[in-house]
């Protein structure tokens, strides 16, 4: 490992963004969505059309958890499958416009949280750090 990599500041920048759904409970409980939805619609709507197995990949958990949130979330109305015309196994992901407004509001209170932990930066120094998340590969 490259001795220059501080693994504990991707850490804390991983628990930057878990403790947004911490920090914002209060406001995301008023909207009366499970929190694991809460994080699903966040996601869907930055990858809103993706296939089940893209978004899949994306959130980084395992088919049966992926398989029962997104189960709940079309029950709930948040969410509709459309199956593709070339592959019926293959499902793509929506947002309804119920799951559309909820997921708005959620991103704008994330956009407002990372306003506020970047409220140091210069504009110099954000846009360098842009460039530099484009770059992670995960």
């Amino acid at each position: 490992m490259n001795k220059d990599i501080d693994t504990r500041l991707i850490i804390s920048f991983s628990d930057m963004i878990k403790a947004f759904y911490q920090n914002k409970s209060d406001q995301l409980s008023m909207l009366n969505v499970k929190g694991a939805h809460c994080k699903m619609l966040h996601l869907i709507y930055d990858h809103n059309g993706k296939t089940q197995q893209e978004i899949l990949k994306i959130a980084n958990i395992t088919k049966s958890t992926m398989s029962e949130v997104i189960t709940e979330m079309e029950k709930e109305g948040y969410i509709e499958k459309i199956k593709s015309d070339d592959d019926k196994r293959q499902m793509f992901i929506f947002l309804t416009s119920k799951g559309e407004d909820i997921a708005k509001i959620i991103t704008d209170y994330f956009d407002e949280y990372c306003i506020q932990f970047m409220r140091d930066f210069s504009p110099e120094e954000i846009n360098q750090f842009m460039k530099l998340l484009e770059k992670i590969k995960y």
